[in-house]
């Protein structure tokens, strides 16, 4: 769920997060994170306006007029960065979609970057991804706004709430699984998106309706996935338009569930439902949202529980078909929690799962479906001995600092899939951070975890599956997939 600076701090029941909590902090005071974002602004801004404009910029290359170097970006993502990071260092300058951008692929650069929040730096996306998701969505919104509607969005991520979205996720998962056993094959890319669509849009946002189905409603979603990252040009041919057209259908189906449940109408959506939660959210003051702040971060839910989920299940089967010892432990870590607590998926058998949830942060860690957050600077600062200029976009890319430029200290054989470095206890996991950092880290990475789990854990105890390419090649560039779309054969044991 991403779509998608301080920290949180969540107050949850550890049957609940045992195995789904990623890289959060063990405390987060307000007084730490107010001594640390001071201490990060004060360094970021320590140099005179003057010591600061006789910098250098980083080095790179602007590409192509205009279009810059987007298509390489596109082509390769992945070797885009690596390639740059060998030939330019952490930091880099580069053009994507016509916008001179700074690329930071440094742990402890990235960590001061997201942490120095306005007046130096603000979260901002692209044209194309900030009118997609709103302006009124988390990622584009900043300072005491932002972190007054973060801590009014909280409650529909809590421990509370993510207890009572387990079962119907249970429920669904164990339905998918059984129809795709029923036929030759599936191709499991646009079945992991319906996986994830629909468990964010049914079990947890609550818009499933007669009126939009979920296959209907998932058509209408992808229109608006694919003109997120574009150019942003508003006519009539673009994918930006037919994106913005998909986003007002949404929009309709959302105000007319939050007009049902204000008239007491929760029968459709239930009380649980992440809807229903925000629409009668109120503060200490009783005073509640702004429907266009409930819209957009609705639609900011259904984009990031999409990207998150259905990215990190296609990737996971992959490895697991690619790596049949790391196969062979996760079912019989599945085998043992059968003998011992029975069939039953429940909040606490999900906390019992450290190899699963192993495998799954390690194919998180090398492929991130957020693989980076989008900054912009207020005004000039440097950073790492580099000018910064204001007005400037900043790519913080976890997924180079993670899998290219992460330190042997961190992770060693850092571009190896090995799950077993997430139980050793001495491993540091400073470099870990695929839901972001910050006050505009994912809220919903606990919720990203339960759902996974979920579904692997019924897939590994109920069936086999073969995977016919497993080294198909990736293509795309913000949803990179297998260009095959990863046909796969389930069969029940």
């Amino acid at each position: 769920m991403s779509q998608c600076v301080g920290r949180v701090e969540h107050q949850c029941r550890p049957s609940v997060l045992r195995g789904a909590l990623l890289a959060l902090p063990k405390t987060s005071a307000l007084a730490v994170r107010r001594t640390r974002y001071n201490q990060v602004v004060n360094s970021l801004a320590s140099d005179t306006e003057e010591s600061v404009e006789t910098l250098p910029l980083p080095d790179g290359a602007y590409g192509l007029p205009i279009i810059g170097e987007t298509p390489e970006v596109i082509s390769d993502r992945y070797g885009f960065v690596e390639k740059r990071i060998k030939r330019y260092g952490k930091v880099f300058k580069s053009n994507v979609y016509g916008l001179k951008m700074i690329f930071i692929c440094d742990e402890d650069l990235i960590k001061k970057v997201v942490n120095a929040d306005p007046p130096l730096i603000k979260s901002s996306f692209a044209k194309s991804a900030r009118e997609v998701l709103g302006k009124n969505s988390l990622p584009n919104i900043n300072g005491e706004r932002h972190r007054y509607l973060r801590r009014m969005i909280m409650g529909g991520f809590n421990s509370k709430a993510v207890e009572s979205y387990v079962d119907p996720i249970t429920d669904l998962s164990a339905k998918m699984l059984e129809e795709w056993a029923k036929k030759d094959s599936v191709l499991f890319v646009q079945e992991a998106k319906k996986f994830a669509f629909n468990v964010t849009n049914d079990c947890v946002v609550g818009l499933a309706s007669e009126k939009y189905r979920s296959s209907e409603s998932l058509a209408i979603f992808e229109r608006l996935v694919e003109g997120f990252i574009s150019f942003g040009i508003d006519l009539p041919f673009t994918k930006f338009r037919q994106s913005l057209n998909a986003r007002n259908e949404i929009l309709e189906s959302i105000r007319e569930r939050m007009e049902g449940i204000r008239s007491g109408d929760t029968g459709a959506v239930g009380d649980s439902k992440l809807l229903t939660r925000l629409t009668n959210a109120r503060d200490e003051n009783g005073k509640g949202l702004e429907d266009a702040e409930i819209e957009d971060n609705i639609i900011l839910t259904l984009f990031a529980g999409y990207d998150t989920t259905a990215n990190v299940s296609f990737r996971c089967l992959n490895n697991l078909a690619k790596h049949p010892k790391v196969l062979e432990k996760a079912i019989k870590e599945q085998e043992d929690l059968v003998a011992n607590y029975g069939e039953e998926i429940s909040s606490s058998v999900l906390g019992e799962m450290p190899y699963l949830e192993a495998v799954l942060k390690e194919t998180i860690r090398l492929e991130p479906p957020g693989s980076a957050g989008f900054r912009t600077a207020v005004q000039t600062f440097e950073l790492d001995g580099y000018k910064i200029p204001e007005g400037w976009h900043m790519f913080v890319h976890y997924l180079g600092a993670m899998r290219f430029n992460a330190s042997e200290t961190n992770w060693e054989n850092i571009g190896t899939f090995d799950p077993e470095r997430f139980l050793k206890e001495a491993s540091s996991q400073g470099a870990f951070m695929p839901f972001g950092v910050g006050l505009h880290s994912c809220l919903g990475n606990i919720l990203a975890m339960v759902e996974l789990k979920i579904l692997f854990s019924q897939l590994l105890r109920g069936y086999d599956f073969h995977v016919e390419n497993p080294d198909a090649e990736l293509t795309g560039f913000a949803f990179a997939e297998p260009e095959d779309e990863m046909p796969v054969k389930f069969s029940k044991k």
